[in-house]
């Protein structure tokens, strides 16, 4: 019997194996969190992330990287028709 139903435990890592993974500095890591780009269990002060969002955050910034560089290499379609955003953030990661 498949229990499908069953809330999945997150496996939650350190801001250093995060930081790791995504190939940056911890304190960029950090403040990625501040501005709220992923999010995070506070325990006291430990912070912790669910694996499965930082994947997801991956998958999602590859996927929006690949939109904005085939934009601006087709250069007529706007970023905003393809990704389904307004405008074209310089601060997103």
């Amino acid at each position: 019997m498949s229990h499908n139903n069953t809330p999945r435990t997150p496996r939650l890592i350190t801001a250093k194996e995060a930081a790791n993974i995504l190939s940056i500095q911890k304190s960029t890591f950090y403040d990625w969190l501040a501005r709220g780009y992923l999010p995070c269990h506070r325990m006291s002060r430990v912070i912790r992330v669910d694996k499965a969002d930082l994947d997801e955050f991956l998958a999602n910034t590859r996927r929006n990287e690949f939109l904005r560089t085939a934009a601006d290499a087709l250069g007529e379609i706007p970023i905003a028709e393809l990704t389904g955003t307004q405008t074209r953030s310089s601060e997103t990661p």
